[in-house]
């Protein structure tokens, strides 16, 4: 009734009022109909036109809609990675000059130190300048082609120009629609350690290569998995014969049980 006032007061004022609204049927259901109405001057004097049509099943889609996105926002904010949503922004030509941010998780709007009502609406050449990490073109890459992006350990600069520092991330992006989902993680820390992990296996093997000494790595079964020429000279045996055999292929029959009962006490 209120929403059928509100269209009296609009007919009074002139126009078209068009108003969704709730009807009841013969058998004591209810529907949601759509309700156009005008007025129209005759011979007779001024008349109300009107016409209604069902609505029930636009209705169920933006409902099925609203709780699809709403389900897409709360399984995005979950997620611990950023995880963004962008649109592809063309010029007159077609060509894609640009990304806006239609949709982003609470990771992706901490990442960018933006609140969800700052980044949603943001083109990403305004917060990425292409110049410094070749991003864009990736990204067009993928809605041009369909092809899914990717990209490990990739190398970005970040922060205000001199001023930089260097990040690595993981990238992964699909295209959707005529633009694409991407999610990020930040691997910088993953990327030192495993460079010093790196460095440190490498002054190791070089510690054993040139130790006076005879040295060997084994395993849990016993075999070897590194030696140093030193031990080869003292066995007479190459590196490739050793890290194909196990240390009770070199022990004496009876040092074996010795051996063993050494590694029961250190384990």
């Amino acid at each position: 009734l209120a929403k059928l006032r509100m269209a009296e007061e609009g007919l009074r004022s002139g126009g078209v009022v068009t108003s969704e609204m709730r009807v009841r049927t013969a058998q004591g259901t209810y529907r949601w109909m759509r309700l156009t109405v005008t007025e129209v001057t005759t011979e007779g004097g001024l008349v109300r036109v009107g016409s209604a049509r069902p609505t029930d099943d636009e209705r169920h889609a933006r409902d099925l809609l609203t709780r699809s996105e709403a389900r897409l926002k709360a399984t995005m904010d979950t997620l611990i990675d950023p995880h963004v949503v962008f649109q592809a922004v063309r010029d007159d030509t077609g060509q894609i000059i640009d990304f806006l941010f239609t949709e982003a998780n609470e990771a992706a709007c901490r990442t960018q130190g933006m609140d969800y009502q700052q980044l949603v609406g943001t083109r990403l050449l305004d917060l990425v300048p292409e110049s410094r990490n070749g991003v864009f073109d990736i990204y067009r890459r993928v809605v041009e082609t369909g092809e899914p992006l990717i990209l490990d350990d990739h190398r970005f600069q970040m922060g205000p120009p001199g001023r930089e520092t260097v990040r690595r991330f993981d990238v992964r992006a699909m295209r959707l629609g005529d633009g694409m989902s991407a999610t990020w993680r930040d691997v910088t820390d993953k990327y030192r350690s495993q460079k010093a992990l790196a460095a440190s296996e490498e002054r190791f093997r070089l510690a054993m290569s040139v130790a006076p000494i005879g040295m060997a790595v084994l395993d849990l079964s016993e075999g070897f998995t590194e030696v140093n020429p030193a031990l080869c000279q003292l066995l007479g045996r190459d590196p490739s014969w050793l890290t194909g055999h196990r240390l009770e292929n070199v022990l004496v029959p009876g040092e074996v049980g010795r051996f063993r009962r050494i590694r029961e006490s250190l384990a």
